[in-house]
């Protein structure tokens, strides 16, 4: 015991919390710039929506068309796609892609 406590002790009074303890239960106080920096945040982050691996290429088709019409190829596509995350092979990704395309209506004249 420190010489405070011992005398405390010996007083048998009761002693205040030590700084440390006194400064949590202090009032936390925020100003508008630090609750508006925080809001940025919580708005920035990514929605938590998890997607089967055809709705993510339905997603990105229009980014692989013209990832395509650029030069790459399926292979080139599908080893991009695997590099983020998604793992799928060529054939795949030519399966996703051709039912990822709106479908084209007859019109009523024919």
């Amino acid at each position: 015991m420190n010489e405070v406590d011992s005398q405390s002790a010996a007083s048998g009074s009761v002693s205040e919390p030590p700084a440390s303890k006194q400064q949590s239960v202090q009032k936390m106080v925020f100003t508008i710039g630090s609750l508006e920096t925080i809001a940025q945040r919580l708005e920035a982050l990514p929605a938590r929506q998890a997607l089967t691996i055809h709705s993510a290429v339905q997603r990105l088709a229009p980014t692989i068309k013209k990832m395509r019409a650029r030069g790459y190829s399926l292979d080139e596509a599908a080893a991009e796609l695997r590099a983020g995350g998604l793992p799928l092979s060529a054939r795949a990704l030519a399966r996703h892609l051709r039912t990822a395309a709106p479908k084209k209506r007859a019109s009523a004249s024919e």
